[in-house]
């Protein structure tokens, strides 16, 4: 994580130092959507780990807004939504005749992150392809998860947690007069710390990495 943000600050430092006399693009706004790939620990699906995750494939929508400040180089901010569904039948086939009932809530983070990019022209028609790094806070919520067994009721309870988010983003745009299309790439990286009620009642903390991976498509318009 720490090599990340010395990268992204290296970048942001380099292009600045680089950046030529040109003319700056317009202000924009930007909506983007697409699938939401766990990563890591957050997509563990294995009972050796004290509290996996099971962390599916999501959706993540994000609003940015971009303001340039010099040639190549803008300001700006995105606040975003990222929702990732607990695996079900990860955690207990279908078959499995100790589950009578199973019900569970997904994995939700809403954050807000200020951004460094760096973009350059792309054709003659208006159109750009950037680099974006990004540093904020985000919060997030834990899965919950009740399992009726013939034995009992096992409940892992959900919790709310703030932590510190760093994130990466690659994209190309088309501009059609003021109206822009493009695909995007993101990286999202977050280490919340969730408490847990054990079935005796004890509480006990533990951090979990929520890193995801998405890629989708945007709309936006120059301001």
């Amino acid at each position: 994580m720490n090599k990340l943000f010395q990268l992204l600050t290296l970048l942001c430092f380099s292009v600045v130092a680089t950046a030529q006399d040109a003319p700056p693009w317009p202000a924009t706004l930007t909506l983007s959507v697409g699938p939401a790939f766990a990563m890591g620990s957050f997509s563990s699906t294995s009972f050796d780990r004290e509290y996996p995750a099971f962390a599916g494939t999501g959706t993540l929508f994000q609003l940015n807004y971009s303001y340039p400040v010099r040639p190549y180089i803008g300001l700006g901010a995105t606040a975003g939504y990222r929702q990732n569904p607990f695996l079900e039948d990860k955690f207990a086939k279908p078959d499995d005749a100790l589950v009578q009932e199973m019900e569970s809530s997904p994995w939700q983070t809403a954050y807000v992150l200020a951004d460094v990019q760096y973009q350059v022209p792309l054709l003659n028609r208006g159109g750009h392809a950037y680099v974006r790094g990004s540093v904020g806070g985000a919060f997030n919520r834990s899965a919950f998860l009740q399992v009726q067994t013939p034995f009992g009721t096992i409940t892992r309870s959900s919790d709310s947690s703030f932590a510190l988010a760093y994130g990466a983003s690659a994209g190309i745009t088309e501009a059609y007069n003021r109206l822009l299309i493009g695909v995007e790439t993101n990286l999202r990286y977050m280490r919340p710390a969730f408490e847990v009620a054990s079935q005796q009642g004890d509480i006990k903390r533990y951090r979990q990495q929520m890193n995801s991976f998405s890629f989708g498509v945007s709309v936006g318009y120059k301001l």
